[in-house]
């Protein structure tokens, strides 16, 4: 009897550990998002990549199709993707093998319409160097620095996504000066965004916001942001509506990168047109010019022979009179 008590209570308490984790699992809330079909996220596929705040592993328990910011993303705008974020991983090697990148070349055979990069915290957090530009597009990249990750980074991501529209995350601001360089990552930050404009890959800059910083994450309070750097479920709810608004103007921005150039003008070639219209004119102006009456002058030459003919006769005449009277 007592066996089968025991029996009967543990298989009580499985079936409600059960009932628990699969209603909490299938949790539905406000992600924020209204579905558009009209908008370019709709029904899209999206790959995710970046560190823990990308990751979102405080909703772990929530299911994964509705983990962090990015599955309310997927959930509101009613995509098929996937959010790859692992905790950890940073955007130079200063992490070792856990890299952004490696999250993009697990996913390599897969095609999505949208590639979503979000990273930074963790170089800055290792104080990893910032790096600098490369020269051109086939210049070796030097992965131990954020700089040369990026590039990295971004160049394998083109490479291999041939089809998708890219847009990269520029963190929030970070209110931790016992960390590394999280009170101040503007150097990582300031030259992600050249290295931006560089591969033609728009950004959502969060850091620079201060609006979205001060007034809507409140990044200096314990309101999103549980321990001051990753947020909490109120922090997603925040984040999710910011970051898909902007990655609904990534069509438009590559719609206008491969709008046809139209063809420039020649400013020499256009001064030559003008030069030559004008003496066009000129010319023109000159076979305009009334004609010289060739006619007319003939008469009159004649005229004046005539006159002097008949003024010589009649000097002739008056001087045969004159001498007759004598």
């Amino acid at each position: 009897m007592k066996k089968l008590l025991v029996f009967l209570l543990t298989a009580v308490m499985l079936f409600g550990c059960c009932a628990i984790f699969a209603s909490a699992a299938n949790l539905q809330f406000n992600t924020g998002i209204t579905p558009d079909p009209e908008c370019g996220l709709y029904k899209k596929t999206v790959l995710f990549v970046g560190d823990s705040i990308t990751e979102g592993q405080v909703e772990w328990y929530k299911g994964k199709n509705i983990v962090g910011w990015p599955g309310r993303i997927i959930e509101g705008n009613k995509m098929a993707g996937k959010n790859k974020g692992v905790s950890g991983a940073s955007i130079s090697n200063c992490r070792k093998t856990n890299t952004v990148l490696a999250q993009l070349q697990a996913e390599s055979k897969t095609k999505y319409d949208f590639v979503i990069i979000h990273g930074g915290v963790n170089d800055a957090w290792d104080v990893a160097p910032v790096g600098t530009i490369s020269e051109g597009f086939d210049a070796e990249l030097d992965m131990s620095t954020f700089a040369g990750g990026l590039e990295t980074t971004f160049k394998y991501a083109k490479e291999t996504f041939k089809d998708a529209q890219f847009g990269y995350i520029i963190n929030f601001k970070i209110n931790r000066s016992d960390v590394g360089k999280l009170a101040d990552m503007s150097e990582y930050f300031d030259i992600a965004k050249q290295i931006c404009d560089k591969w033609e890959i728009p950004y959502l800059d969060l850091y620079n916001d201060e609006d979205f910083n001060n007034n809507v994450l409140k990044y200096k309070e314990y309101t999103n942001l549980y321990d001051l750097i990753h947020p909490s479920s109120a922090g997603f709810d925040v984040l999710a509506p910011v970051i898909s608004d902007w990655m609904k103007t990534i069509p438009a921005y590559y719609e206008e990168l491969n709008k046809p150039e139209e063809p420039s003008v020649d400013v020499s070639e256009v001064a030559s047109e003008a030069a030559s219209e004008a003496a066009s004119e000129a010319i023109s102006d000159l076979d305009s010019e009334p004609a010289i009456d060739n006619e007319g002058a003939s008469n009159l030459i004649i005229y004046i022979v005539i006159g002097a003919v008949a003024g010589i006769a009649i000097a002739v005449a008056v001087i045969i009179v004159a001498k007759k009277k004598k």
